[in-house]
């Protein structure tokens, strides 16, 4: 988990986006793990905070000697009062991510609506806007806490790998086990 200070203007801290629907909450899944008022994708290539991401996720990447091979782009999070997404991870079979990017815009101006860490019962609210890198397997199963007073806004991002079955190792069953029955002859 790193977290990285930056500094975002003022006037780049707060979102107000015809986009948000203040009316209708969103949800994934069946569960409905997420209650935030809208996620709008969107691209921040010529944006100087985009310079920034790259820098420290091409040093966290070397750090921890991991190779990026995809990001999904950027999508804006907004949390109203009482609004949280429960605990998740960002990596599944189907979604290989090796790190997650949370971008903190504007701490200050709400309470509650910090990032928890179930594994390791951390939790994570700046003082100032800030960068959060953390990988993106079932160690750091995260949430977003309730908000209980303001607006947050982040801006959230992950990076992944390419699956590549044709390169993946056979599977070596030994002679006389059953796939599903457990079954030694």
């Amino acid at each position: 988990l790193r977290l990285i200070n930056l500094k975002i203007p003022r006037s780049c801290r707060r979102v107000e986006s015809p986009r948000f629907n203040k009316n209708k909450s969103h949800s994934h899944g069946q569960n409905q793990r997420a209650k935030s008022d809208c996620r709008v994708s969107f691209k921040l290539q010529r944006l100087p905070i985009n310079q920034k991401l790259i820098k420290y996720v091409g040093d966290y990447c070397e750090r921890y000697r991991i190779n990026i091979q995809f990001d999904e782009g950027y999508s804006i999070l907004k949390y109203s009062e009482g609004q949280e997404y429960k605990v998740h991870t960002d990596y599944s079979e189907s979604l290989p991510r090796y790190l997650s990017a949370l971008i903190l815009l504007n701490p200050k101006d709400y309470e509650g609506g910090g990032t928890y860490f179930s594994h390791f019962e951390e939790e994570v609210k700046p003082d100032s806007p800030a960068l959060v890198l953390f990988p993106s397997n079932y160690a750091y199963a995260h949430q977003a806490l309730p908000v209980t007073s303001g607006t947050k806004y982040a801006i959230v991002t992950w990076l992944g790998h390419v699956l590549d079955i044709e390169a993946m190792p056979n599977m070596w069953i030994p002679s006389g086990i059953e796939l599903g029955k457990q079954q030694w002859n």
